[in-house]
């Protein structure tokens, strides 16, 4: 039986999964006990073929993981750095940062659902579109502990549309 945390996060994460139109997006890789450490291939290659990213935070501690695809979308090799909020919070277009931020720190304090879209900038200078889903997990006292999601590269839709 899944302790009371671990329901509450899986509940979470799935929430995230299923606004994004993907399931098992952005599951833990605890979601996973009889795989190594690493996610299912099927779930990288979905993923890839998405270019849908994942992504979680642990707030206090300021450590964060991308999968592979998250890596991609914004630039880097997988695995190439060490992702932080400092290297996600300096990749936004510069006339969307505030925004998002504020969103980001919306959805901390008042435990909203975090959906944005917004620009990002890679280390080649090339601009990119993205659709960034999140949510707040809290620990038992209510305050919060980690923030994980989805970030949709929707690049191509955005020149469609233009």
């Amino acid at each position: 039986m899944l302790s009371r945390l671990r329901r509450s996060s899986l509940k979470n994460t799935f929430r995230t999964c299923l606004a994004s139109g993907i399931f098992l997006a952005s599951l833990p890789l605890h979601a996973f006990p009889d795989q190594e450490r690493t996610p299912p291939l099927d779930l990288l290659t979905a993923q890839a073929q998405a270019h849908l990213g994942s992504w979680s935070w642990d707030i206090r501690t300021g450590v964060s993981l991308w999968s592979d695809e998250n890596y991609r979308i914004f630039g880097f090799e997988p695995g190439s750095i060490q992702p932080s909020y400092e290297i996600f919070s300096g990749a936004l277009y510069g006339e969307d940062r505030e925004r998002v931020l504020r969103a980001a720190q919306a959805a901390i304090e008042a435990g909203t659902h975090y959906d944005i879209e917004c620009r990002i900038v890679r280390p080649s200078g090339e601009i990119r579109h993205v659709h960034s889903l999140g949510d707040v997990a809290r620990d038992a006292k209510g305050q919060p502990s980690r923030m994980a999601g989805t970030v949709l590269d929707i690049t191509e839709r955005k020149w469609l549309e233009e």
